[in-house]
C-alpha cells in the first residue's frame, strides 16, 4: 500500500481509513494504473447505484417514467457531484451497496438486503454504525432475528477495525479520527454547533425528498453519518461539498420512495396528497439546484483566458535560440 509522508514519518494508508473492499480494484488498476481509472470506476458505481434505484423505483411506482425520473433525480443529486467533483473515494463503493440494501429492504427480500449492507462495513470504518441502524430497521419490518445479527455484525466490525485494526496499523497507534468528534467543544462553541453549513446540508436533504423522508423510517439510516460529521470539531465535514453527502444520497431517495409507496395508505390526508407529486418534487428541486452544481460548469461554455503567469513559464527569446551543442 502507497504511504504518504507526514513530516518525516511515512504514513502507511491502511492505517488511515479500513477500507479492505478496495482490493477488489487492484486488477482493474493492474490493467491501467491511471487516476483516470478510479475515476471510471466511481462513475459505475454510481451509475449502477442509479440502475438499481430506477429498477425499484418502476416496479414500486408501476410507472416507468416515474421510476426513470425519479433515477435521473438520484443521478443529478448533490450528493453525488460534489463526490464527483472531489474525484475518486472508498465511499463511491459504499452507493451501489447502500442503494442494493435498501431498496430490496423495501421490496422485504431480508436476506439480500442484510448481504447487501454487511459488506459496507468493508468499506469505510465508520459505515459499521450505518449497518447497526438498517439491521435494526431489518429486524423491525420483518419481525425476524436476521436483523439483529446483521447489527451486531456491524458494531463488531466497527469496533474491530476502530479500536484493533486502524491502531495497529496506523503510526501514532491509535485510530487517526477518535479526535474529531468532541461534542464538549462543540457545547462550548455555539457557533460551531449550530453552524449554517450544517443547516445548509439538512436543508438540501429536504428539498431534494419534498421533505417526505422524515415519514420514513429509512430516514434513521442518516443519522450514524450525520452525527458522526456534525459533532466533529472538522468543519469540512458539515457542509454538502466533497464526498461526504455522496451515502446520504441511497438513504434520502430510498426514504422517499418509500413514503411515496405508502402514501396512498396513510391516515393523514394531507400525506396522501403530497406523496402523489414526490417524484415530481425531486425531479424539479434536482433541475433547479442543477445551475449552482459541478456538473454545470461542463454545461456551461466558458472563455479560455491565458493566465497571467503564462508568459513567465516562457522560454525566454534568447534562450529558444539557442540550440544544442
Amino acid at each position: 500500500m502507497p504511504s504518504r509522508r507526514a513530516g518525516r514519518d511515512l504514513f502507511n494508508l491502511l492505517g488511515d481509513h479500513f477500507h479492505p473492499l478496495l482490493a477488489f480494484l487492484a486488477p482493474v488498476y493492474a490493467l491501467a494504473p491511471h487516476a483516470f481509472t478510479l475515476l471510471v470506476v466511481q462513475a459505475l458505481c454510481f451509475a449502477v447505484a442509479a440502475g438499481i434505484l430506477t429498477r425499484t423505483a418502476i416496479r414500486s411506482l408501476g410507472t416507468i417514467a416515474g421510476g426513470v425520473l425519479l433515477g435521473a433525480a438520484f443521478g443529478l443529486s448533490w450528493g453525488l457531484q460534489y463526490a464527483a467533483e472531489a474525484q475518486f473515494h472508498e465511499i463511491a463503493l459504499a452507493v451501489p451497496l447502500l442503494t442494493g440494501s435498501l431498496c430490496a429492504l423495501l421490496e422485504r427480500r431480508w436476506g439480500v438486503a442484510s448481504v447487501w449492507a454487511g459488506l459496507l462495513v468493508f468499506v469505510k470504518e465508520d459505515l459499521g454504525l450505518t449497518v447497526v441502524v438498517i439491521g435494526l430497521l431489518i429486524a423491525y419490518r420483518s419481525r425476524r432475528p436476521l436483523g439483529l445479527w446483521l447489527a451486531a455484525w456491524g458494531l463488531a466490525w466497527f469496533a474491530i477495525a476502530t479500536l484493533v485494526v486502524l491502531p495497529l496499523v496506523n503510526p501514532n497507534g491509535s485510530w487517526a479520527y477518535a479526535g474529531n468528534a468532541n461534542p464538549v467543544s462543540l457545547l462550548a462553541d455555539l457557533s460551531g454547533l449550530f453552524s449554517p453549513s450544517k443547516g445548509h446540508t439538512l436543508l438540501l436533504l429536504m428539498v431534494i425528498t419534498g421533505g417526505l423522508l422524515v415519514r420514513s423510517p429509512v430516514a434513521f439510516v442518516l443519522l450514524p453519518t450525520l452525527a458522526w460529521r456534525f459533532l466533529s470539531t472538522n468543519h469540512g465535514y458539515w457542509g454538502p461539498t466533497w464526498h461526504y453527502g455522496a451515502v446520504l444520497m441511497p438513504i434520502a431517495f430510498i426514504a422517499l420512495l418509500d413514503v411515496v409507496e405508502r402514501g396512498p395508505i396513510s391516515h393523514w390526508a394531507w400525506l396522501r396528497r403530497h406523496s402523489r407529486h414526490g417524484v415530481a418534487v425531486s425531479i424539479t428541486a434536482a433541475i433547479m439546484l442543477l445551475p449552482s452544481l459541478p456538473l454545470w460548469t461542463i454545461l456551461t461554455p466558458t472563455v479560455w483566458e491565458q493566465s497571467s503567469r503564462a508568459h513567465a513559464a516562457e522560454p525566454s527569446s534568447t534562450t529558444s535560440r539557442l540550440r544544442p551543442v
